[in-house]
């Protein structure tokens, strides 16, 4: 149960979440109307409403997940965050149900060799875990990785938590191989990139 799950101030955070999340021509549905105490309760809820559109994150889609919103009548177009493990998310609300979900990522597409840095993942993805599949994920991870490795070399022999971050600091422009970032002392957002998946008809995320 929810309630037992994230608390009094949990519960708070949820349903203020959702109630800026959910958006129609009718304007947002009111917190007030919406009680987290039961999982399948707030999918009705939600799928009462009749909106267009469900923006979730990872609490919602897998506390309450597509199955039951679907399953109480919800046909609103479904989104989540990147965080979100697309194949775990198919198998708990099976392919039917999570068939058309769109998730939004923060790197660009790894399972098609179009960037260097996709290339290069790839190749070591095969060399060093042959056995483990290309996924968002481990990508993401290995341009961070890549990153943090620039800023230690260019912190010197002798890396010091200050020299990092002002190596880090003068990262501006950085190519990882496609993915660039930009951070400066005023800005510690390395990246704005998004673009949106969608969970196809085998399971599989298509761009």
């Amino acid at each position: 149960m929810m309630s037992k799950t994230f608390g009094h101030g949990g519960r708070q955070t949820v349903a203020a979440l959702v109630t800026l999340a959910l958006s129609a021509a009718g304007g947002l549905v009111s917190a007030a109307d919406i009680v987290i105490a039961q999982v399948v309760p707030l999918s009705g809820v939600l799928a009462s409403t009749g909106h267009q559109m469900v923006v979730g994150g990872k609490i919602y889609f897998e506390h309450i997940n597509a199955q039951g919103y679907r399953e109480t009548g919800g046909g609103a177009q479904l989104y989540n965050i990147s965080v979100v493990d697309p194949a775990e998310l198919v198998k708990l609300a099976g392919l039917k149900n999570a068939h058309g979900l769109g998730i939004s990522q923060v790197v660009p597409y790894p399972f098609m060799p179009n960037a260097p840095v996709v290339r290069e993942y790839q190749a070591l993805l095969k060399k060093y875990a042959p056995k483990e599949l290309v996924n968002y994920t481990s990508f993401e991870e290995f341009v961070g990785a890549k990153v943090l490795v620039e800023a230690l070399r260019r912190a010197g022999p002798n890396p010091t938590r200050a020299k990092v971050v002002k190596a880090l600091e003068g990262m501006t422009s950085y190519d990882t191989g496609g993915v660039i970032v930009n951070y400066s002392p005023s800005n510690r957002i390395g990246s704005r990139y998004v673009e949106v998946t969608v969970i196809g008809s085998t399971g599989k995320l298509l761009k």
